[in-house]
């Protein structure tokens, strides 16, 4: 609801103000990361602008003028960005559980729980998989911090890899639908622009938020074939552990 009041607020004001004022809004997206809005703060190094547009690989939409295809647009941002957001959270766990144990980058948990195992073998840590859910066991409560943690991390990458995987097959579906609707969307925006210069200005509104849409595509793909991958090893690693 919030974000279908957020739209109907951009149409009256485009649909209030000037030819001048009205070109600029609907230029501007329709959903806009709150970190560009501290750029100047947060970057402050080539580096620092370098982390920034990878955390800022978000999908925003520009307005077209034909409010239902302005809320599928905002529905796949919406759906895009809280997948990203899960992503960047496994990956982030991963590292963090890599950098702790000294694992190597490339290879997935096997190694990291090998050296969990090893370096905590008093507290006798297990991973196990209970229907979808994933988690360190240990044998007691008091453990220390730097175990707690690996507990915590692999609770997190449960939550964050189930997140996107569930997000994964609806997002293609609906991407997939909206691309091919692709003509008729630009028939209905040329519709609702009888003026040629807005209806230019919408239709390649249009034309760059199917291109994202495409971007975000790809991306999603990826993100949800890693969120499987890691899925299926901890599906093998518990299998081996049950059978040795």
């Amino acid at each position: 609801m919030d974000s279908l009041r957020s739209v109907t607020s951009v149409f009256c004001c485009s649909c209030c103000s000037d030819v001048g004022n009205s070109s600029e809004d609907e230029r501007q997206p329709l959903l806009l990361p709150q970190s560009v809005k501290q750029v100047s703060r947060a970057a402050t190094s080539p580096q620092d602008l370098k982390c920034l547009a990878e955390k800022d690989n978000r999908l925003t939409p520009k307005y077209v003028g034909v409010p239902g295809i302005d809320k599928n647009f905002i529905d796949i941002a919406e759906m895009f960005n809280q997948q990203q957001e899960d992503y960047k959270t496994m990956r982030e766990c991963l590292r963090s559980l890599k950098d702790s144990y000294r694992c190597s980058h490339g290879d997935g948990l096997s190694e990291c729980l090998m050296k969990i195992k090893d370096e905590h073998s008093a507290h006798r840590p297990n991973l196990e998989m209970k229907g979808y859910e994933f988690s360190l066991a240990l044998s007691s409560d008091k453990v220390p911090e730097k175990l707690e943690k690996a507990q915590d991390w692999l609770k997190t990458l449960c939550v964050a890899s189930k997140a996107i995987t569930a997000k994964s097959t609806k997002l293609q579906e609906i991407i997939k639908w909206v691309l091919q609707s692709e003509e008729d969307f630009m028939q209905q925006v040329k519709k609702a622009s009888p003026n040629f210069l807005d209806q230019q200005r919408v239709e390649g509104n249009l034309k760059e938020n199917v291109k994202e849409v495409k971007r975000a595509k790809e991306l999603s793909k990826k993100y949800g074939q890693e969120a499987s991958d890691l899925l299926n090893e901890v599906v093998h690693l518990t299998s081996a552990s049950c059978n040795p």
